[in-house]
């Protein structure tokens, strides 16, 4: 029997990119996840009349990085970097 593999999976390496972009703990996998899907619907919906055509999130262990790319190829980047609280 064959595997099924999504067709997006076989296009990342020619055509596109992963939306998001990080490496976390496999206790924190989860969390991150659902904050990407809350932050891109979110920015999707407050932006909704700037023809935004992709968002793209990395994240580090200093700082988080929205990638903001409009329909007319006006690049809008957002960074936010975590300060320890003492």
């Amino acid at each position: 029997m064959s595997k099924i593999v999504h067709p997006y999976a076989h296009r990342l390496i020619m055509l596109r990119d992963w939306k998001s972009r990080w490496f976390a703990d496999p206790k924190k996998y989860c969390d991150y996840l659902k904050g990407d899907v809350l932050i891109r619907e979110y920015l999707e919906k407050k932006l909704r009349g700037m023809y935004i055509s992709t968002i793209e999130i990395e994240r580090s262990q200093k700082a988080t990085r929205f990638i903001i790319k409009l329909q007319d190829q006006v690049l809008l980047l957002v960074e936010v970097v975590k300060v320890p609280l003492n």
